[in-house]
């Protein structure tokens, strides 16, 4: 099992997990989950400072490029590098993760948060997504056989 979550959907998918309300084993799932896709939002928020910086010169106070599309250097071509770049995906997948991925799945099929809006597009996103991964794991299992 793995879990593939774009870029511009780690945020939402974060907030989500940490409005769960969750005990035991499944608390501390969640929380280790949350932990990981944090760190990645970390890394993607770096990464995408230093693309923006290849199109923007200007800085503020604290050395973060000014985003403003009117002193774009190249609007479309930044534009069309954000787009592919909030697309790209975070990968959680590794032996360690495996029992992680399933309790999250397991608190998400028996949640009763009452969602709405972007919080419950944002849990059918991500129970959708660890239900893909899933699902192929099943198949590659019985492939296997």
């Amino acid at each position: 099992m793995k879990l593939e979550i774009k870029y511009s959907e780690l945020t939402n998918v974060i907030n989500l997990l940490d409005r769960l309300k969750l005990r035991g084993i499944q608390s501390i799932h969640r929380t280790r989950l949350s932990r990981k896709l944090t760190d990645e939002l970390n890394r993607v928020a770096e990464e995408q400072i230093a693309l923006q910086k290849e199109y923007f010169d200007e800085v503020d106070e604290n050395g973060l490029p000014v985003v403003d599309l009117k002193k774009c250097k190249d609007k479309d071509e930044y534009l069309k590098a954000m787009q592919k770049f909030l697309n790209e995906t975070v990968i959680i997948d590794s032996e360690e993760s495996q029992t992680m991925l399933k309790s999250v799945k397991e608190a998400l099929e028996t949640s009763d948060l009452e969602l709405s809006g972007k919080d419950a597009y944002t849990f059918e996103y991500l129970y959708t997504q660890l239900e893909k991964t899933d699902d192929s794991s099943s198949e590659e299992k019985s492939e296997k056989d």
